[in-house]
């Protein structure tokens, strides 16, 4: 049975910006956690584990010609420089000196080409699967299984952008009972996260697809104690209350980069509730050709893009090779190269 659990009013509250979030300086795992949750996440968390993979190639991917992992965020910043900011202050917040980060990927997927390695204590490792068609659930049961049947994992949805600190996260799945720990968003849906013991992973089919939400949690529920923590803080400039925003697709992916250009005004003290017809930002990646009459709104142009005079883009992203005509309009689109041009860079890396 999978039992839900209701968040007691002492949940964690998030500064305007996570990444710099000035308090999370200031505090620690003594003070974060209570004893048992933090002996759980100091000495039995062997690895975050993140699902980078697809059951068939992204459309963000095929106009791209990239890992997702990879797209920009804002001008400093991509997804997987925003994950590596979480996991190294993760490692400082619980003085952890080796924390296995492991990326997952299909044999369709491109991999990362560039991780940063700032922070020596996450290990980065980036592995394809070793089966086709094993599923996430099949796909968890083989990964775990040099680790005792008491560690835990913490599992994630790589393509999303969180707004909350990756150890808040940590904090109310830590505190929540059961060997199988799943975080909802305020809505129920689910958050994309698991926190995950691994002796029950072992009781799934060894062979076959097992998709981990069709198949694996009635199966686990019916030995085990699975439960569900609802989240309930709410990320500035988003409409549900979740630790993170969905990335897979172009309207997901502009809508989270609208709230994460909201955040960081508000963080500057600058005003914030912005109306859905005022741009909150326009991103243009170094090797792109944008005239400077183009107007770009909530919009994003890749290198290798090109947008000419007077052209007016509203909710798009232009990759590589796509091209928008002087005085020309598009909304809510990707524009990609024509497929004759980047049929070649559509093979995965090797």
């Amino acid at each position: 049975m999978i039992r839900p659990l209701t968040t007691d009013t002492n949940d964690v509250t998030h500064a305007p910006h996570a990444s710099t979030d000035a308090p999370m300086g200031r505090l620690s795992a003594q003070t974060l956690f209570d004893p048992q949750t933090r002996d759980l996440l100091t000495h039995r968390l062997r690895a975050v584990i993140l699902l980078a993979g697809t059951l068939r190639p992204d459309a963000i991917q095929q106009a791209v010609s990239r890992s997702l992992l990879e797209m920009p965020v804002d001008a400093h910043r991509t997804v997987q420089t925003c994950w590596h900011e979480h996991l190294a202050r993760l490692t400082d917040h619980l003085h952890l000196h080796h924390l296995p980060v492991r990326i997952l990927i299909d044999r369709q997927t491109r991999p990362p080409q560039h991780w940063p390695r700032h922070n020596p204590s996450v290990a980065v490792s980036i592995e394809r699967d070793p089966f086709e068609l094993r599923g996430t659930g099949g796909l968890l049961r083989d990964v775990t299984l040099d680790y005792d049947d008491d560690d835990f994992v913490l599992v994630a949805d790589a393509a999303q952008l969180l707004f909350a600190p990756l150890w808040s996260v940590l904090h109310r799945l830590g505190r929540t009972p059961g060997d199988v720990r799943l975080l909802a968003r305020g809505d129920g849906s689910p958050a994309g996260f698991m926190l995950l013991r691994c002796g029950p992973l072992r009781h799934l089919p060894p062979v076959g697809f097992v998709d981990f939400k069709e198949q694996g949690l009635p199966r686990l529920a019916a030995s085990f104690a699975v439960h569900v923590a609802r989240w309930r803080a709410r990320p500035v400039g988003c409409s549900l209350a979740t630790p993170g925003l969905p990335l897979r697709h172009a309207p997901g992916y502009l809508h989270a980069l609208r709230c994460w250009a909201m955040q960081l005004r508000r963080a500057a003290g600058q005003h914030a509730d912005l109306p859905d017809w005022r741009p909150a930002f326009s991103l243009i990646e170094p090797g792109a050709a944008v005239h400077p009459h183009a107007l770009l709104h909530d919009s994003v142009v890749l290198v290798g893009g090109r947008v000419e005079a007077d052209a007016v883009l509203v909710r798009c992203v232009v990759g590589p090779g796509g091209y928008i005509r002087a005085a020309g309009m598009r909304t809510d689109t990707w524009i990609a190269a024509p497929r004759r041009l980047r049929r070649s860079a559509s093979t995965p890396h090797a």
